[in-house]
């Protein structure tokens, strides 16, 4: 059985863990950022194919009008956050 000690042991080890590979996510370029945030909420939340497949058609239509602007990071996340959660 393990001790209390080696139980904190093991959780400070584990965020020791993450804080690293956030400092190394970090020194990604933006979209290498952008794609495994993409991935780490759809391993928590699951990948939704209906809104992905309407991105791609904004996308499309977008790039079709010669609008390749695209939206501030923080308009995306907030669009991400506000998603309805899955039960």
């Amino acid at each position: 059985m393990c001790s209390s000690l080696e139980s904190l042991q093991f959780l400070n080890a584990m965020a020791r863990s993450v804080r690293t590979i956030v400092a190394e996510a970090l020194k990604l370029p933006t979209e290498e950022r952008l794609a495994l945030a993409a991935e780490i909420i759809d391993s928590v939340e699951g990948a939704d194919p209906e809104w992905e497949a309407a991105w791609l058609c904004e996308l499309d239509a977008r790039e079709a009008q010669g609008v390749a602007q695209w939206p501030p990071w923080t308009e995306v996340r907030t669009l991400i956050l506000e998603r309805p959660k899955k039960s």
